[in-house]
């Protein structure tokens, strides 16, 4: 299970704009594990959810995969550390 800390500083609608509200600050669990880090966001999801393309061989994300952008989560130690 992967913790992220809201820090953009708002408070916002997790997911959409009826979902539930996230304060600055907070921490949240999210089913799944850190399946990658890309330049601008966390991806979180299980080893079910990385697919690669058959033809290009090039990784991709499916299933229940969400990418956690930087600029607003930032993913506590603990889960960055069942990564490396």
């Amino acid at each position: 299970m992967a913790r992220l800390k809201h820090i953009s500083g708002d408070d916002l609608y997790l997911g959409r704009t009826d979902g539930p509200m996230v304060a600055a600050g907070d921490v949240l669990r999210v089913d799944g594990d850190l399946i990658a880090e890309l330049a601008d966001a966390y991806v979180i999801g299980t080893a079910d959810d990385v697919l690669v393309d058959p033809e290009t061989g090039q990784p991709g994300f499916g299933g229940g995969a969400r990418a956690w952008p930087k600029a607003t989560w930032e993913l506590i130690a603990d889960a960055k550390q069942k990564k490396e």
